[in-house]
């Protein structure tokens, strides 16, 4: 068997569960925003990152 991608496996909910466990009090990322901004709007931050 050939593995090619894990990405059918990758969820909202997945994501969200991901997102719970990352460290808030971190440095904002490669973009400039921080967990607070990211949390804002997760679920549609989600999808995006999903898409």
């Amino acid at each position: 068997m050939v593995f090619t991608t894990l990405a059918h496996l990758i969820d909202v909910e997945m994501l969200r569960e991901a997102y719970k466990g990352t460290n808030k009090k971190g440095s904002p990322g490669v973009d400039g925003v921080t967990a607070e901004q990211y949390a804002e709007n997760l679920e549609a931050s989600l999808a995006d990152l999903l898409g």
